[in-house]
């Protein structure tokens, strides 16, 4: 455990685990990973990343051994923070090198290969007049094995259970989008039909790491002190938000200068600089990858030909449908359709087939569809186990490279790491507004600020 994580066993504190080097701090009732209403600052110094807005827990901030101490105000405090210290503040200070000289050195070990080092050297010195010199240095590593993200129950805004026999929306598995065109979804049997996924671990790297470097130089006289501190921080690991998005190689840097007066007034100035490197949104590279391999359309188009082709006889056999006049081939049953309309003389019902779509747009031929679609599903009810492993069949026909660009890409493959990479490592428009289909997190944001406080003894203006 590290003193941050025990924080969240203060009164009105919530602490979240976004992923093992990633800890967020909730107070006042809003919790969130996201927590842009929470002021957390080092030393006067706002620690928020400037591109999201919020602050990334520790994993950009002061080390172990040189935390002083830390300061929770739960609840707006707006008139002394400022406006985006609205649903609390975490104030953590760290020691100087006049009170707190010395070298000290920390070791931790866990489970997940979990293995810390953290080093903290302080030293002052005394010259003539009074005047002193500070000086430290820390420096923090931490590596582990992050928790995996292996929750495959169906998404809870989802209507089909994992029992669906054309599939679910699993929680972590990204990509499995249902197929929404028309003539899949009628396939009477699935509530809807999915493809294939790709699982969280295919897509993000477990191996979380974390660097943190803080150096100080103090130089004071009397009750003037002038300071001048470089914050670094930089590594991998997780951030759960909307999405599930890899800080990889992620870069933090502070400069800070300040000058002040004990008990009077103090200007400080600093500058926060931050790189979000190579990191990357995972749910939407799933998606890019199913997508660049094959559009919803044609991969649906595929698979009720060959459901229509292959599976609807066998399928009819199996559950003994021609002995209650039906047929599992949509295909077949807009034939009959047309049909009877011929045989019966009678104006024909308003709708295209054709081997690629079907449309309808006339009232009795959405109707009777539906009929047919009834009657289908009850003759299907409990014949899931079939049900599934012909949709199997028909979904590895979809997922071969039949009228594709290259095969569907399969994790751990030489061709799966080389569109991943080129997906990662591009963003989603260049500069000139063109489309590239990237899904790489770019953020290279800056913060300025310029922060002047002056004490007032109200006293000596009398009554």
């Amino acid at each position: 455990s590290t003193f941050y994580e025990s924080i969240g066993n203060l009164k009105g504190v919530d602490l979240t685990s976004a992923s093992l080097a990633f800890k967020i701090i909730n107070t006042r009732g809003f919790n969130s990973t996201s927590p842009v209403r929470s002021l957390q600052i080092i030393d006067g110094v706002d620690n928020q990343s400037p591109g999201l807005n919020f602050s990334l827990g520790n994993f950009l901030g002061t080390t172990e051994l040189d935390t002083k101490g830390v300061e929770i105000v739960v609840g707006a405090n707006s008139a002394l923070y400022g406006p985006n210290a609205f649903n609390g503040v975490i104030d953590m200070s760290t020691k100087d090198p006049f009170m707190f000289p010395g070298t000290s050195y920390q070791l931790k070990i866990g489970e997940r290969a979990l293995v810390e080092k953290c080093f903290r050297y302080a030293t002052n010195k005394k010259f003539k007049n009074d005047i002193e010199l500070g000086f430290k240095i820390n420096l923090q590593h931490m590596k582990a094995n992050d928790w995996e993200a292996n929750n495959f129950n169906p998404a809870y805004d989802t209507d089909v259970g994992a029992d669906n026999p054309g599939g679910y929306d699993a929680v972590n598995i990204y990509g499995d989008n249902y197929v929404t065109s028309a003539e899949i979804q009628s396939k009477p049997g699935f509530g809807k039909i999915y493809r294939t996924g790709y699982k969280d671990s295919d897509l993000l790297d477990y191996n979380t790491n974390n660097l943190k470097f803080n150096t100080a130089l103090h130089l004071r006289k009397n009750n003037n002190e002038f300071i001048y501190s470089f914050n670094y921080g930089n590594g991998t690991t997780i951030y759960q938000g909307d999405n599930r998005i890899s800080l990889k190689n992620i870069q933090f840097v502070q400069n800070r200068i300040e000058f002040r007066k004990n008990d009077n007034f103090f200007i400080r100035f600093y500058t926060t600089h931050e790189d979000a490197g190579d990191s990357y949104d995972a749910v939407a590279t799933a998606t890019e990858l199913i997508r660049r391999f094959k559009d919803g359309d044609t991969w649906g188009k595929q698979y009720l030909t060959y459901w229509d082709d292959f599976i609807a006889g066998e399928l009819d056999e199996d559950l003994n449908l021609e002995e209650l006049g039906l047929s599992s081939s949509v295909a077949e049953y807009w034939q009959e359709q047309f049909d009877l309309y011929q045989e019966a003389g009678g104006e024909l019902p308003q709708y295209n087939w054709t081997p690629g779509g079907i449309s309808w747009t006339s009232e009795y031929a959405g109707a009777a569809f539906l009929d047919w679609q009834d009657q289908m599903q009850n003759a299907f009810e409990n014949n899931n186990d079939i049900l599934s492993a012909y949709h199997n069949e028909a979904t590895a026909h979809a997922n071969t490279s039949l009228n594709a660009p290259f095969p569907f890409p399969k994790p751990g493959t030489t061709h799966f790491n080389a569109l991943f990479n080129e997906i990662t490592s591009n963003t989603r428009y260049d500069e000139y507004g063109n489309f590239l289909g990237g899904t790489k997190f770019y953020d290279k944001s800056s913060l300025y600020h310029l922060q002047i406080e002056k004490k007032l003894n109200l006293n000596k203006f009398g009554n």
